[in-house]
This record gives structure tokens, sequence and C-alpha cells, in this order.
């Protein structure tokens, strides 16, 4: 089993966190690039040399401030711009997998309601969506690292779900991370339209993000203290080899999410509590 942890605002240097990760029998960690000091021009000469000299798998989270649904073409190019640099630092370094969101439209108020401005110009929201992830991937082509786009933010619409839809039709080295705590976020037809996605796109997922919520907002909590149904999605992957990823903040949280995570897999549970005693 691929099993890692993300890390973002964490204090000890790359160099330790990986080396007790593979002590503990982590095989990977993802980077979330959210945390500008893991930005391709402000990362730590030491931090740079952790990841190209690691031996377990580094992937990325591209940041979560980028977004492709705007108007305004310089917002667009923009972050199409942003990822182009992110997929030449990953390339350069050997990187597994970038995970990446294609963000929402804004939120507008009409006949009482809270709204997105896609709502309004879907079609051309399409357009402008498809036309600049194409270009992202385009670029990514010949690269080492994987695009994968996670089921966040528009990707929860109907409208989202096509763009992406037609991205993994378009290419064929596209992927997709499926956000376990993010589905149980949606509500009835909803979740079932998501998970009917994704268990069509099986083939397709390399990454899976852990964390659990009680279905009211992304708390991005230790796994056992919401109400994500785990074994639910774990028999759905049985078949497939993902990168699992706990996705808690801060990560001396995975230590429990671990521990419980292993529990309902049925796994025998042997975590040492030692991941970050180092700094602790």
């Amino acid at each position: 089993m691929k099993i890692g942890f993300q890390i973002m605002f964490e204090d000890a240097g790359l160099e330790d966190i990986i080396a007790n990760a593979k002590r503990e029998g982590f095989n990977c960690i993802e980077i979330n690039l959210t945390d500008p000091n893991f930005y391709p021009d402000r990362i730590k000469k030491e931090n740079y040399n952790a990841i190209k000299n690691s031996d377990i798998d580094i992937l990325l989270h591209a940041p979560n401030t980028l977004s492709f649904f705007f108007f305004e073409k310089h917002y667009v190019n923009a972050s199409i711009e942003i990822m182009k640099e992110i997929i030449d630092f990953a390339d350069e370094l050997k990187i597994k997998v970038i995970t990446m969101h294609i963000g929402d439209s804004c939120t507008i108020s009409y006949l009482g309601k809270i709204q997105k401005l896609h709502d309004f110009f879907p079609d051309e929201f399409k357009n402008i969506v498809y036309d600049a992830l194409c270009e992202v991937f385009v670029y990514a082509k010949d690269k080492s690292p994987y695009l994968s786009i996670e089921n966040a933010g528009a990707v929860k619409t109907d409208l989202g779900k096509e763009i992406v839809e037609r991205i993994l039709n378009e290419f064929k080295q596209a992927k997709l991370t499926w956000d376990w705590g993010h589905t149980n976020l949606r509500k009835n037809k909803e979740r079932e339209r998501e998970e009917k996605f994704f268990e069509k796109h099986l083939d397709r997922v390399i990454e899976v993000h852990l964390h659990d919520n009680k279905g009211d907002y992304d708390e991005h909590n230790v796994v056992g203290k919401g109400n994500v149904n785990f074994r639910k999605y774990l028999k759905i992957m049985e078949n497939h080899d993902p990168y699992y990823i706990f996705e808690i903040r801060p990560a001396d949280r995975v230590r429990e999410s671990y521990k419980n995570f292993m529990k309902i897999k049925g796994g025998k549970d042997v975590y040492a509590y030692t991941l970050f005693d180092s700094r602790l």
C-alpha cells in the first residue's frame, strides 16, 4: 500500500520529515504548495536537496488559490503560467504526481439565494476552463509528473465533472485525485453522482486524500472523528493501487489518523507513535 501524508506549515525541515516518514514505514509524502515556503522560487536549498535525494516518493499539491474560472483572461493566464512553473519544478525533481484544483467561480446573491457565476454562463465557463486545462496538460505531456485533478471547487458540479471528463478523454495521461472527505460533503443525489463518476474512472485515480468530517463542512479532521464511509470506499478501490495521503493538518495528527485508518481497513495496527518526535 502506498501511504503517506501531506505537509503544510510544518516547522521541521524536509530532510527530517522524509527520514522520519521512511523510518515509520511511509513510502510517500505530499508537499502542499499553498505554503509559500515550498514554492519553487522560495524553497530553501536544503529542502530542495531533500526532495531531490529522497528515496521515498514525493508528490506535490498545487496552490489551493489557483483557478481557471474567470472571464478575465489575465487571471486565467496567471494560473496557467503558475502551473507551468510547478510542472517544470516537478519535472526537474522527478516528482511523481501533481494534484491540482480547477477552481470555482465567484458567488453572487440572486433572488435571495447564493449562486455561482458559472450557473448563469455555463457554456462560456465550460470553454474557458477546458481551454486553460488543455494548455496546461499539453505543456505537461512530455514531463515526468502526472497531473491529477481533485474533486474540489467546481468539480462537485455537473459542469465541473463534464469539463474534467473531457480532459480525461482528451489526455490519456490525465489522472484523478479522489478526496473522500470532499465526497462526504455532498448530499444525497449529488454524492451518488460523484461516487459514480469516480467508479467510472477508477483506472485514472492515482491518489486518494484521507481525512474526516461530519458532512457539514470541510474539517480535515482526524480519521474516525467524522462519518466518512472509509470502509465503503476502500472496497471500491480494492483492486487499485493509488497513493493514500492523509490530508490532516498539522501533520502530527497523522498518528491517530493512521491508527484509526488501519483499524478500519482491517490491517494490523503497528504504528510506533514516533513520526515527529524529533521536533516535539
